[in-house]
């Protein structure tokens, strides 16, 4: 059996489980105290955002 044709960094399933995991880390945080807004929050959501964009980045750069 051959593997599925990789056309886009979109194709990759590291790239689709981490646009689920962003989305429900952003879910996540909406019950924090708003306090928490501007630091915790925020520190959170960019650092799983970091993930997808890294993924998309080497992809860009053609590394395998």
């Amino acid at each position: 059996m051959g593997h599925p044709i990789v056309s886009s960094f979109i194709d990759l399933i590291a790239w689709q489980e981490n646009i689920l995991l962003v989305n429900k880390v952003f879910s996540g945080t909406d019950d924090l105290p708003t306090e928490e807004l501007y630091c915790f929050t925020s520190q959170i959501g960019r650092s799983a955002l970091s993930i997808p964009a890294n993924i998309k980045e080497g992809w860009g750069k053609g590394t395998p």
